[in-house]
């Protein structure tokens, strides 16, 4: 390996202001409606760093950041960086303890917390520790900063540590450099591409896509899957355009199974999905949602190596379902020996145990010089370092890579690597245990592993207890998915646990139908939840969601459906995880909250970035505004476009009566949102009159109103009725077009899609009712043979008095909505072009909405 293979060495906070000269103001961050620049970034790291430094003086420190939301975690992060201290993120989710553990070992010189978590954080600093609080002013802004060495020290990761405790590990800034720059060339990230951020901040793999974003000039956009959960993964990534997407693979085999068999994510580039073995059905999967040009990285990466070997998958690589992915080869920087017992190379396809050597490394462990000895030593080649992470494999005659496994005592849950002995000693811990064996097996309805917990007990506990109580010193990923009471533990001829003949014990099922059958319709629907979740059937009140095989992916999930049915979630749900009580905590919610319920809101952002007018669209017949990513695409990413959602979602809230009832709302809603003009409104089918009518009333205001976009309305606009289905088949209809077009509501929850069926109702006789008065502005009109034939012309002309252009774009009203469909394409693109050319005629700068 050449010396030209190491990287120049850099400080994050100069290649921080590198990106940001070049392009100012370009979004480095979006969660949710916030979103930060890239200038912005720089200017409040800089202020955040100076405030530091006027705290606790000169010399290097750490700094524990206790935050929820990661754009300002990330602003507290770079600040760190700039002040040239070292970061700690914790996960304010974790158990107390656990985050005690943490701040006590690192022994931070500040705290610095978003305002909803400063007395948690208080908490956690040491005596005389000053605790920032994020969303206040901050001083120190004559305090003078100086450059930061690119062999600094930029954070400290805590792992789960075989000791029993979590240990820290180091990584400096040049490495963080470097290993951004791999991963870019890797995962093509480029200037403004758009790359996900799933992970919570306290996970090595968060600052993967951090640094390899932010390093590259890309817009970091954030999503929470406690919050949101899985389901609603893939309609996030199309919303958000995301180009460069990174989970675990536990999520990425979620998120495809429920997409429906040819749903397409259009916008995604490049996948990486590591953390666990990968096999060739995963592969399928790629095949089967992507576009031909995207690309799936499998990898093997460590918090100390970051990526050491990766492999790069096309549309065109097939294998066996059961084949296993390759992690490939090394980066120039890095170098994978494969040693057997005795220490000398092994052979090709010759198994033996991993060894990283690198010039990039992790200095080491923080305070953990014995760890460090056995982990870390001199590499092979001059300035190098090696590394045994105690994984195992082969190398192929080719240099490829092939994981073979990791010692007894480590496995990879969900992506993080957990020492098993953590989890033993906290349960050897635990009252009224003798004895205790941990292994790792995979799940029983899916490829990935899960904790499994043997223990010999001296009183009687039950399982449910035990694991509630490991609940407040252990985060959800390291407990155990089930803890088996027995007799006694197998041991080896010198005393010791044999781990091979405890990973072969039996797991009896666990019981489905204790505590009798639900005693009501919120137990019903509960277990109903639960067995769909965790394919059980006949569930009982004492079932428990997390004995039967719940983890914290399925935790998110599970908290979607109580949100989706009664409008609630229920905290601390591994204390609340049977039938029975987690109907109580609905019950016991419902009387607090009285009758005030969620919010549908009736106008809201697709897409809210972009320098043009937006376009607002007002839904069809059912209430939704369904529009498919494509139709997206054809916009092009400066275009913000919104979407209005009728009343009527909203349990308790009746839908409006009227068609004039529902403009008035929609119009009050646009003007708030953007309080003058010049604006430009489509509709989806039936909402061509309501469109109408709030184009007439802007321009009666004296607003400039862009020529109205009418796509395929039906019948006359006024004759058609839904309601002649069956509700099986209206909620079947209904769930086809939200799985193949994103929808604002939760398109699997029957409570849900009974309400849309009452808004199609009430719609319909809305518009029966109603008698238009006709609408003057110029108007485009793309529509089906079929629905122009049965409206005929006449009556449309008597709606639409002023010019009208109309454009053919297929037979069938499902040709007319198809984005997909060439005559729509170019009749769409058409129309676009002459609205924008109509505004430029205008001599008006578009006016942008309200973000």
């Amino acid at each position: 390996m050449s010396q030209a293979a190491i990287p120049r060495p850099q400080s994050v906070p100069d290649r921080l202001r590198e990106v940001a000269r070049r392009a100012p103001e370009v979004d480095a961050v979006i969660e949710g409606d916030a979103s930060i620049t890239y200038a912005t970034l720089v200017a409040r790291a800089d202020a955040l760093a100076r405030h530091l430094r006027g705290l606790v003086g000169a010399g290097d420190g750490r700094v524990v950041l206790v935050f929820q939301h990661k754009l300002p975690a990330i602003v507290a992060m770079m600040g760190c960086a700039r002040a040239g201290l070292a970061f700690v993120s914790v996960d304010a989710g974790d158990p107390e303890e656990r985050l005690t553990q943490i701040a006590r070992d690192c022994e931070p010189v500040a705290v610095i917390a978003e305002h909803a978590l400063a007395t948690r954080a208080a908490a956690l600093a040491p005596a005389g520790v000053p605790v920032v609080d994020a969303d206040t002013p901050l001083a120190g802004d004559e305090v003078a900063l100086a450059d930061v060495a690119p062999g600094t020290l930029l954070y400290l990761g805590y792992t789960s540590g075989s000791t029993g405790q979590p240990k820290g590990v180091r990584q400096t800034h040049a490495n963080i450099v470097a290993y951004s720059d791999t991963y870019a060339v890797a995962m093509r990230v480029q200037p403004g591409a758009r790359m996900s951020l799933i992970h919570t901040l306290s996970f090595g793999a968060a600052y993967t896509d951090v640094f390899g974003a932010l390093l590259q000039g890309a817009t970091l956009c954030a999503y929470d899957t406690r919050g949101e959960g899985v389901r609603e993964l893939a309609d996030w990534l199309d919303r958000e355009r995301i180009a460069v997407f990174h989970c675990v693979p536990t999520v990425f085999r979620e998120m495809c199974r429920r997409l429906p068999p040819h749903r397409v994510l259009p916008w995604l580039r490049s996948i990486d999905a590591s953390g666990e073995v990968m096999f060739g059905r995963d592969l399928a999967q790629f095949r089967a949602h992507t576009h031909p040009d995207c690309r799936f990285m499998h990898k093997l990466a460590s918090t100390e190596a970051s990526v050491v070997s990766y492999a790069i998958y096309d549309h065109a690589q097939v294998l066996p379902d059961h084949a296993a992915l390759t992690v490939g080869r090394c980066p120039p920087s890095m170098r994978v020996r494969v040693l057997r017992a005795d220490g000398t190379d092994a052979g090709p396809d010759e198994h033996g145990e991993i060894v990283i050597e690198s010039p990039v490394l992790s200095p080491g462990y923080w305070r953990r010089p014995e760890v460090d000895a056995a982990r870390f030593s001199a590499g092979s080649l001059a300035g190098w370092r090696a590394y045994r992470p105690g994984d195992f494999g082969t190398l192929d005659a080719d240099g490829n890579l092939r994981f073979g496994g990791r010692e007894d005592s480590r496995a990879k849950i969900r992506g993080h690597t957990v020492h098993l002995s953590e989890v033993e000693a906290a349960l050897a811990m635990q009252p009224g245990i003798a004895q205790v064996g941990v292994v790792a097996r995979p799940a029983s309805f899916t490829d990935d592993e899960r904790i499994v917990a043997f223990v010999v007990a001296t009183r009687r506990r039950s399982e449910v207890e035990l694991r509630d109580s490991l609940a407040t010193t252990l985060p959800g990923y390291m407990l155990p998915g089930r803890i088996v009471f027995v007799d006694t533990l197998p041991m080896t001829a010198t005393g010791k646990l044999d781990r091979a003949a405890l990973a072969q014990l039996p797991v009896p099922d666990a019981a489905v139908t204790e505590g009798g059958a639900p005693r009501d319709d919120v137990e019903r629907a509960i277990a109903a939840v639960f067995g769909r979740l965790l394919n059980k059937r006949d569930l009982g009140r004492d079932a428990d969601f997390f004995v039967l095989g719940g983890d914290s992916l399925l935790t998110a999930e599970l908290q979607a459906d109580l949100d989706d049915l009664f409008g609630t979630q229920v905290p601390m749900l591994h204390r609340h995880a049977t039938v029975a009580a987690v109907a109580a905590e609905v019950r016991r919610a419902a009387v607090e909250r009285g009758p005030r319920e969620r919010e549908y809101p009736s106008l809201l952002p697709l897409w809210k970035h972009g320098s043009r007018t937006p376009l607002y669209l007002v839904h069809g017949r059912s209430g939704q505004a369904f529009v498919s990513p494509q139709f997206m695409q054809l916009l092009g990413d400066d275009q913000p476009v919104w979407a209005f959602q009728a009343r009527g979602f909203k349990p308790g809230v009746e839908p409006h009566a009227t068609v004039e009832a529902m403009a008035d709302e929609y119009l009050a809603e646009l003007r708030r949102v953007q309080p003058r003009g010049p604006y430009w409104i489509g509709s989806m089918c039936a909402g061509g009159l309501i469109a109408a009518i709030i184009a007439r009333e802007l321009a009666a205001a004296g607003e400039t109103v862009l020529p109205l976009l009418l796509i395929d309305p039906p019948d006359m606009l006024v004759t058609g009725d839904l309601m002649h289905m069956s509700e099986t088949e209206f909620v079947a209809l209904t769930r086809q077009r939200g799985a193949e077009r994103p929808a604002a509501g939760p398109m699997r929850s029957p409570a849900y899609l009974r309400a849309v069926r009452r808004v199609t109702a009430a719609f319909d006789d809305a518009l029966k009712r109603y008698r238009p008065e006709p609408y003057s502005g110029r108007v485009f009109l793309l529509s089906s043979k079929a629905r122009y034939a049965a409206s005929n012309a006449a009556s449309i002309a008597r709606f639409f008095d002023g010019p009208v252009e109309r454009f053919e774009v297929g037979v069938s009203h499902a040709d007319a909505v198809d984005p997909a469909n060439p005559a729509f394409v170019a009749a769409f693109r058409h129309c676009v072009d002459e609205t924008r050319r109509a505004e430029a005629a205008l001599g008006a700068a578009p006016v942008a909405a309200v973000r």
